[in-house]
Protein backbone atom coordinates (compact mmCIF):
# COMPACT_ATOMS: atom_id res chain seq x y z
CA UNK A 1 0.00 0.00 0.00
CA UNK A 2 1.03 3.44 -0.47
CA UNK A 3 3.67 4.65 2.04
CA UNK A 4 0.96 7.93 3.09
CA UNK A 5 -2.56 9.33 2.41
CA UNK A 6 -3.40 10.72 -1.40
CA UNK A 7 -3.10 13.91 -1.68
CA UNK A 8 -5.76 15.10 -4.16
CA UNK A 9 -5.98 17.86 -5.90
CA UNK A 10 -9.89 18.48 -7.33
CA UNK A 11 -9.76 21.16 -10.53
CA UNK A 12 -13.34 22.72 -10.62
CA UNK A 13 -14.58 25.82 -12.06
CA UNK A 14 -16.80 27.61 -9.04
CA UNK A 15 -18.61 29.72 -11.70
CA UNK A 16 -19.77 26.61 -14.03
CA UNK A 17 -23.61 26.15 -13.81
CA UNK A 18 -24.03 22.57 -13.39
CA UNK A 19 -21.83 21.96 -10.48
CA UNK A 20 -24.61 20.75 -7.93
CA UNK A 21 -24.63 17.64 -7.16
CA UNK A 22 -27.57 14.78 -6.23
CA UNK A 23 -26.84 13.47 -2.81
CA UNK A 24 -25.93 10.14 -4.14
CA UNK A 25 -23.11 11.51 -5.80
CA UNK A 26 -22.31 13.47 -2.69
CA UNK A 27 -22.05 9.96 -0.35
CA UNK A 28 -20.03 8.28 -3.65
CA UNK A 29 -17.51 11.62 -3.23
CA UNK A 30 -17.38 10.99 0.56
CA UNK A 31 -17.00 7.93 0.78
CA UNK A 32 -14.23 8.34 -2.06
CA UNK A 33 -12.34 11.20 0.12
CA UNK A 34 -13.12 8.95 3.60
CA UNK A 35 -12.29 5.36 2.30
CA UNK A 36 -8.85 7.00 1.19
CA UNK A 37 -7.61 9.08 4.05
CA UNK A 38 -6.95 11.57 1.71
CA UNK A 39 -6.15 15.63 1.62
CA UNK A 40 -8.07 17.26 -0.96
CA UNK A 41 -7.58 20.65 -2.23
CA UNK A 42 -10.19 21.97 -4.54
CA UNK A 43 -8.43 24.63 -6.87
CA UNK A 44 -9.53 26.91 -9.30
CA UNK A 45 -7.34 29.05 -11.54
CA UNK A 46 -8.19 32.36 -11.92
CA UNK A 47 -6.45 35.01 -14.73
CA UNK A 48 -3.62 37.35 -13.88
CA UNK A 49 -4.46 40.66 -13.52
CA UNK A 50 -1.63 43.27 -13.11
CA UNK A 51 -3.90 45.69 -11.08
CA UNK A 52 -3.58 44.44 -7.38
CA UNK A 53 -7.29 45.62 -6.40
CA UNK A 54 -8.87 44.14 -8.91
CA UNK A 55 -7.08 40.57 -8.17
CA UNK A 56 -7.75 40.58 -5.20
CA UNK A 57 -11.42 41.40 -5.61
CA UNK A 58 -11.76 38.87 -8.64
CA UNK A 59 -9.69 36.69 -6.00
CA UNK A 60 -12.30 36.91 -3.21
CA UNK A 61 -14.98 36.27 -5.44
CA UNK A 62 -13.68 33.07 -6.34
CA UNK A 63 -13.11 31.79 -2.91
CA UNK A 64 -16.63 32.54 -1.86
CA UNK A 65 -17.84 30.83 -4.88
CA UNK A 66 -15.82 27.88 -4.05
CA UNK A 67 -16.61 28.19 -0.27
CA UNK A 68 -20.31 28.00 -1.13
CA UNK A 69 -20.70 25.35 -3.60
CA UNK A 70 -18.30 23.11 -1.04
CA UNK A 71 -20.62 24.49 1.69
CA UNK A 72 -23.66 23.21 -0.14
CA UNK A 73 -22.34 19.99 -0.91
CA UNK A 74 -21.59 19.39 2.72
CA UNK A 75 -17.95 18.97 2.27
CA UNK A 76 -16.57 21.65 4.04
CA UNK A 77 -14.87 19.31 6.47
CA UNK A 78 -13.57 17.65 4.04
CA UNK A 79 -12.13 19.60 0.99
CA UNK A 80 -10.55 22.98 1.47
CA UNK A 81 -10.65 25.56 -0.92
CA UNK A 82 -7.54 27.51 -2.86
CA UNK A 83 -7.96 29.75 -5.44
CA UNK A 84 -4.39 30.49 -7.61
CA UNK A 85 -3.43 33.46 -9.83
CA UNK A 86 -2.30 32.26 -13.07
CA UNK A 87 1.46 32.78 -13.91
CA UNK A 88 2.06 31.90 -17.27
CA UNK A 89 -0.63 33.38 -19.40
CA UNK A 90 -1.87 32.66 -22.86
CA UNK A 91 -4.24 29.80 -23.71
CA UNK A 92 -2.55 27.42 -21.95
CA UNK A 93 -1.91 29.22 -18.47
CA UNK A 94 -4.21 27.68 -16.65
CA UNK A 95 -2.73 24.31 -17.34
CA UNK A 96 0.87 25.06 -17.04
CA UNK A 97 0.06 27.02 -13.50
CA UNK A 98 -2.19 23.60 -12.04
CA UNK A 99 0.98 21.41 -13.60
CA UNK A 100 3.52 23.42 -11.16
CA UNK A 101 1.16 23.28 -8.23
CA UNK A 102 1.12 19.45 -9.00
CA UNK A 103 4.72 19.56 -8.47
CA UNK A 104 5.54 22.18 -5.90
CA UNK A 105 2.29 20.28 -3.59
CA UNK A 106 3.46 16.37 -4.23
CA UNK A 107 0.33 15.53 -5.75
CA UNK A 108 -0.61 11.94 -6.41
CA UNK A 109 -3.65 12.80 -8.58
CA UNK A 110 -5.85 15.31 -9.99
CA UNK A 111 -9.88 14.82 -10.05
CA UNK A 112 -12.12 16.82 -12.94
CA UNK A 113 -16.05 17.00 -11.81
CA UNK A 114 -18.11 15.95 -14.67
CA UNK A 115 -21.75 17.49 -15.19
CA UNK A 116 -24.05 16.60 -17.32
CA UNK A 117 -23.53 15.45 -20.94
CA UNK A 118 -23.28 18.54 -22.25
CA UNK A 119 -20.54 19.81 -19.73
CA UNK A 120 -18.63 16.64 -20.37
CA UNK A 121 -18.70 17.32 -24.25
CA UNK A 122 -16.94 20.45 -23.48
CA UNK A 123 -14.39 19.02 -21.49
CA UNK A 124 -13.45 16.39 -23.28
CA UNK A 125 -12.83 18.68 -26.33
CA UNK A 126 -11.88 21.43 -24.81
CA UNK A 127 -8.31 22.35 -24.70
CA UNK A 128 -8.01 22.54 -20.71
CA UNK A 129 -8.68 18.60 -20.55
CA UNK A 130 -6.96 17.82 -23.78
CA UNK A 131 -3.56 19.69 -22.05
CA UNK A 132 -4.00 18.54 -18.44
CA UNK A 133 -4.65 14.64 -19.79
CA UNK A 134 -1.26 14.81 -22.14
CA UNK A 135 0.84 16.87 -19.64
CA UNK A 136 -0.29 16.00 -15.98
CA UNK A 137 2.59 14.36 -14.01
CA UNK A 138 0.25 12.36 -11.71
CA UNK A 139 -3.19 10.56 -12.95
CA UNK A 140 -6.13 11.83 -13.82
CA UNK A 141 -9.44 11.16 -12.27
CA UNK A 142 -12.94 12.26 -14.75
CA UNK A 143 -16.40 11.45 -11.49
CA UNK A 144 -19.13 10.72 -13.39
CA UNK A 145 -22.01 12.53 -13.78
CA UNK A 146 -23.77 9.85 -12.52
CA UNK A 147 -21.64 7.52 -10.43
CA UNK A 148 -22.80 4.23 -9.92
CA UNK A 149 -22.48 3.73 -6.11
CA UNK A 150 -21.78 0.42 -4.86
CA UNK A 151 -21.52 -1.68 -1.80
CA UNK A 152 -18.11 -1.31 0.28
CA UNK A 153 -15.69 -2.59 -0.37
CA UNK A 154 -15.89 -0.97 -4.12
CA UNK A 155 -15.25 -2.99 -7.25
CA UNK A 156 -12.44 -1.13 -9.78
CA UNK A 157 -11.82 -2.51 -13.51
CA UNK A 158 -8.74 -2.24 -14.87
CA UNK A 159 -9.05 -3.28 -19.09
CA UNK A 160 -6.11 -4.61 -20.15
CA UNK A 161 -3.78 -5.30 -23.62
CA UNK A 162 -0.80 -6.44 -21.78
CA UNK A 163 1.31 -2.95 -23.24
CA UNK A 164 4.08 -2.36 -20.64
CA UNK A 165 2.47 1.02 -20.51
CA UNK A 166 -0.96 -0.60 -19.31
CA UNK A 167 1.16 -2.60 -16.55
CA UNK A 168 2.95 0.97 -15.47
CA UNK A 169 -0.78 2.20 -15.53
CA UNK A 170 -1.92 -1.01 -13.38
CA UNK A 171 0.55 -0.67 -10.59
CA UNK A 172 -0.20 2.87 -9.63
CA UNK A 173 -3.80 2.01 -10.01
CA UNK A 174 -3.24 -0.50 -7.68
CA UNK A 175 -1.18 1.55 -5.50
CA UNK A 176 -4.04 3.99 -5.18
CA UNK A 177 -7.28 1.58 -5.15
CA UNK A 178 -5.35 -0.06 -2.36
CA UNK A 179 -6.43 2.64 0.06
CA UNK A 180 -9.90 1.74 -0.82
CA UNK A 181 -9.79 -1.69 0.05
CA UNK A 182 -11.22 -2.10 -3.70
CA UNK A 183 -11.52 -5.68 -5.46
CA UNK A 184 -9.62 -5.22 -8.48
CA UNK A 185 -11.11 -6.97 -11.81
CA UNK A 186 -8.21 -7.49 -14.37
CA UNK A 187 -10.10 -7.74 -17.67
CA UNK A 188 -8.53 -8.58 -21.02
CA UNK A 189 -10.43 -8.94 -23.99
CA UNK A 190 -9.08 -11.02 -26.92
CA UNK A 191 -10.53 -10.24 -30.08
CA UNK A 192 -10.81 -13.83 -32.66
CA UNK A 193 -11.36 -12.63 -36.07
CA UNK A 194 -12.40 -15.95 -38.12
CA UNK A 195 -10.71 -14.03 -40.80
CA UNK A 196 -7.80 -12.23 -41.38
CA UNK A 197 -7.81 -9.35 -43.75
CA UNK A 198 -6.61 -9.96 -47.09
CA UNK A 199 -5.65 -13.30 -49.13
CA UNK A 200 -3.34 -16.10 -49.47
CA UNK A 201 -1.65 -16.99 -52.69
CA UNK A 202 -4.59 -19.26 -54.02
CA UNK A 203 -7.14 -15.83 -53.84
CA UNK A 204 -8.43 -17.82 -50.81
CA UNK A 205 -9.30 -15.96 -47.62
CA UNK A 206 -6.63 -17.13 -45.06
CA UNK A 207 -7.36 -18.64 -41.55
CA UNK A 208 -5.55 -19.26 -38.61
CA UNK A 209 -6.01 -22.17 -37.29
CA UNK A 210 -7.51 -22.94 -33.91
CA UNK A 211 -5.04 -24.29 -32.08
CA UNK A 212 -3.24 -20.66 -32.75
CA UNK A 213 -5.98 -18.92 -30.62
CA UNK A 214 -6.04 -21.40 -27.80
CA UNK A 215 -2.22 -21.02 -27.40
CA UNK A 216 -2.83 -17.21 -27.24
CA UNK A 217 -5.60 -17.65 -24.52
CA UNK A 218 -3.51 -19.64 -22.45
CA UNK A 219 -0.31 -16.92 -22.81
CA UNK A 220 -3.26 -14.29 -21.94
CA UNK A 221 -4.57 -16.11 -18.60
CA UNK A 222 -0.67 -16.89 -17.53
CA UNK A 223 0.12 -13.39 -18.13
CA UNK A 224 -3.13 -12.28 -16.21
CA UNK A 225 -2.85 -14.03 -13.58
CA UNK A 226 0.82 -12.89 -12.75
CA UNK A 227 -0.96 -9.67 -13.03
CA UNK A 228 -3.50 -10.12 -10.16
CA UNK A 229 -1.01 -11.35 -7.68
CA UNK A 230 0.81 -8.18 -8.28
CA UNK A 231 -3.04 -6.78 -6.40
CA UNK A 232 -2.67 -9.65 -4.03
CA UNK A 233 0.85 -8.90 -2.61
CA UNK A 234 -0.60 -5.12 -2.15
CA UNK A 235 -3.27 -6.56 -0.05
CA UNK A 236 -6.16 -6.55 -2.44
CA UNK A 237 -8.50 -9.04 -3.49
CA UNK A 238 -8.21 -9.30 -7.44
CA UNK A 239 -9.00 -11.83 -10.06
CA UNK A 240 -8.91 -12.02 -13.99
CA UNK A 241 -11.71 -11.82 -16.56
CA UNK A 242 -10.76 -12.79 -19.95
CA UNK A 243 -13.19 -12.30 -22.24
CA UNK A 244 -13.32 -13.22 -26.35
CA UNK A 245 -15.22 -11.00 -29.01
CA UNK A 246 -15.03 -10.82 -32.64
CA UNK A 247 -14.89 -6.89 -32.74
CA UNK A 248 -15.91 -3.65 -30.43
CA UNK A 249 -14.32 -4.40 -27.36
CA UNK A 250 -15.53 -1.33 -25.92
CA UNK A 251 -18.99 -3.07 -25.55
CA UNK A 252 -17.26 -5.86 -23.77
CA UNK A 253 -15.40 -3.69 -21.14
CA UNK A 254 -18.76 -1.77 -20.23
CA UNK A 255 -21.06 -4.64 -20.12
CA UNK A 256 -18.38 -6.22 -17.76
CA UNK A 257 -18.22 -2.53 -15.78
CA UNK A 258 -22.34 -2.57 -15.59
CA UNK A 259 -22.62 -6.40 -14.89
CA UNK A 260 -19.88 -6.21 -11.25
CA UNK A 261 -20.97 -2.88 -10.66
CA UNK A 262 -18.11 -1.30 -11.25
CA UNK A 263 -17.32 1.98 -9.52
CA UNK A 264 -13.88 3.01 -10.88
CA UNK A 265 -12.31 2.06 -14.52
CA UNK A 266 -8.65 2.80 -14.61
CA UNK A 267 -7.12 2.92 -18.40
CA UNK A 268 -3.79 3.71 -19.85
CA UNK A 269 -3.61 6.27 -22.20
CA UNK A 270 -0.62 7.11 -23.42
CA UNK A 271 -0.10 8.02 -27.31
CA UNK A 272 0.34 11.74 -28.11
CA UNK A 273 -2.64 12.00 -30.04
CA UNK A 274 -5.52 13.19 -28.74
CA UNK A 275 -7.73 12.17 -30.65
CA UNK A 276 -6.56 8.53 -29.93
CA UNK A 277 -6.15 9.39 -26.43
CA UNK A 278 -9.73 9.94 -25.81
CA UNK A 279 -11.93 10.46 -28.62
CA UNK A 280 -11.09 6.61 -29.13
CA UNK A 281 -14.45 4.42 -29.14
CA UNK A 282 -13.42 2.84 -25.81
CA UNK A 283 -12.70 6.04 -23.91
CA UNK A 284 -15.60 7.90 -25.56
CA UNK A 285 -18.43 5.73 -24.15
CA UNK A 286 -16.49 5.51 -21.25
CA UNK A 287 -17.05 9.30 -20.99
CA UNK A 288 -20.43 9.97 -23.01
CA UNK A 289 -21.94 7.25 -20.77
CA UNK A 290 -21.22 9.21 -17.88
CA UNK A 291 -22.17 6.41 -15.37
CA UNK A 292 -18.26 5.65 -14.56
CA UNK A 293 -15.75 7.25 -12.44
CA UNK A 294 -12.47 6.49 -14.88
CA UNK A 295 -8.86 6.60 -14.28
CA UNK A 296 -6.25 7.64 -16.60
CA UNK A 297 -3.12 7.73 -17.32
CA UNK A 298 -1.85 9.89 -19.70
CA UNK A 299 1.65 10.15 -21.76
CA UNK A 300 2.64 12.95 -18.86
CA UNK A 301 2.35 10.98 -15.94
CA UNK A 302 3.98 7.58 -17.86
CA UNK A 303 6.22 9.91 -18.50
CA UNK A 304 6.79 10.11 -14.91
CA UNK A 305 6.91 6.99 -14.17
CA UNK A 306 9.95 6.16 -16.83
CA UNK A 307 11.56 8.90 -15.40
CA UNK A 308 11.69 7.81 -11.83
CA UNK A 309 12.53 3.85 -12.53
CA UNK A 310 15.51 5.02 -14.89
CA UNK A 311 18.87 3.95 -13.87
CA UNK A 312 20.58 7.14 -12.74
CA UNK A 313 23.99 7.82 -14.31
CA UNK A 314 26.92 10.28 -13.61
CA UNK A 315 27.13 12.89 -15.68
CA UNK A 316 29.30 12.26 -18.97
CA UNK A 317 28.47 8.42 -18.20
CA UNK A 318 26.10 6.67 -21.24
CA UNK A 319 23.23 5.33 -20.14
CA UNK A 320 22.26 1.73 -19.33
CA UNK A 321 20.70 -0.33 -21.97
CA UNK A 322 17.67 -1.52 -21.73
CA UNK A 323 16.81 -4.70 -20.28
Amino acid sequence: MSSHPLRILLALDPFEKHLSLPESEIREWRRWFNDSGASVEAVHVIPWDPDPSEAAERHKKAFDRLQAWIEDWGMDGWVSPSIIQDRFGGRNGAVDTLIEVIGMRSVDLVMVASRGRRWVSRMVLGSFSERLLLESPVPVLFLGARAMVSEHPPTVLFPTDFSLASRAAFEAFVDQVSQLGAEVLLLHVEQYPGLINGYSLTGIGAYLPEVYWMIQKESSISEGEIWVDYAKKKGLKARFLLEECGSAPQTVIMRTALEHGVRLIGVASVRSEFEKLVLGSISTRLFRWSRMNVWVLGPGAYGAILAQSAPRTSPGASPAPPS
